[in-house]
């Protein structure tokens, strides 16, 4: 009698210890799964806001992208309604901040070489050769087009090696896997007051520097007779008329006759590329950033750069 009454007393106490257990499982469960979708709706939310944010930053470059078309000028230059800051607010959505600008501002990379993506081009010999000279780093002058160029075949002075990738990089920070190509050489050394690569370089751009946009530093290193001071003269001078020919380069920007037939395959007044930076702010918080490049050929602009930070 007292053995079945104890298992009969112990039957219950097991019963709700067993059920206790199996709640808090559930409970375990529940929690989880909440968990589990509070942050795929959280996803979910991003991945909204991104679309969003990215397709407020793709209208609002099309839209400048179109008014190129309207563009008739002989040259492109900062002075332009085109260019600078431009704010495009969407209602109910929020607002996107665009800096346009006129690129071949810099030396393209793409230009350097002869259609055979190996021959260094005749005018940019020098360039290139100065570039090196600024930088306080000659010994990379022939290395680095070799770890560009389309051939296996080391130059003198440069190396070859199997892991170059031999053709032109579609960001300069593809330079880095260069040897000898360090941030400082890329960057600039601010503390010895030496520019980078970045200051001279794009990977984007056409066969012509644009002369009513290019930094001074940009044009010195261009002919021996672009002195700092002529440089700063024509950029000077740019900004009250840009410049539409070379004629104008020679009266207004002082430069020698003898300079005009090399400088006539270097420089021009038109861009071929432009830049813009998108900034989107949606009425959420969300603040997300892109980059573009586009090119203009005709009346028709493409996108060749689309990168998101």
């Amino acid at each position: 009698m007292r053995t079945g009454s104890l298992r009969r007393a112990r039957r219950p106490g097991f019963i709700l210890v067993a059920v206790l257990f199996s709640v808090m499982v559930l409970l375990g469960a529940s929690t989880g799964l909440a968990w589990f979708v509070r942050g795929q709706v959280r996803q979910i939310e991003r991945e909204r806001e991104s679309l969003t944010a990215r397709s407020l930053a793709y209208i609002a470059t099309r839209q400048l992208a179109a008014g190129l078309a309207f563009d008739t000028n002989d040259y492109d230059g900062l002075d332009e309604l085109w260019f600078g800051t431009h704010v495009i607010p969407v209602e109910e959505i929020g607002v996107a901040v665009v800096s346009f600008l006129p690129g071949d501002d810099k030396i393209s990379l793409s230009a350097l070489f002869l259609p055979d993506g190996e021959t260094l081009r005749l005018e940019m010999e020098q360039p290139w050769r100065r570039i090196w000279e600024r930088l306080e780093r000659t010994d990379l002058e022939q290395v680095v087009l070799d770890f560009m160029d389309g051939n296996v075949a080391p130059r003198l002075g440069g190396m070859e090696r199997e892991a170059y990738p031999n053709r032109i990089p579609a960001d300069l920070s593809e330079l880095l896997a260069c040897p000898g190509v360090d941030e400082k050489v890329l960057y600039g050394d601010p503390s010895r007051g030496r520019p980078g690569l970045v200051h001279f370089l794009s990977p984007w751009g056409g066969n012509r520097i644009n002369v009513n946009v290019a930094e001074a530093d940009v044009l010195t290193v261009l002919d021996d007779t672009f002195t700092s001071d002529r440089a700063r003269s024509v950029v000077e001078a740019r900004r009250k008329t840009p410049f539409t020919s070379m004629e104008e380069l020679k009266s207004r920007g002082g430069v020698a006759d003898a300079a005009l037939p090399r400088l006539s395959n270097l420089l021009g007044f038109k861009s071929e590329t432009f830049r813009a930076q998108v900034e989107v702010q949606l009425l959420s918080g969300a603040q997300l950033h892109y980059e573009v490049v586009l090119r203009k050929r005709g009346k028709a602009a493409d996108i060749l750069l689309w990168k998101e930070r």
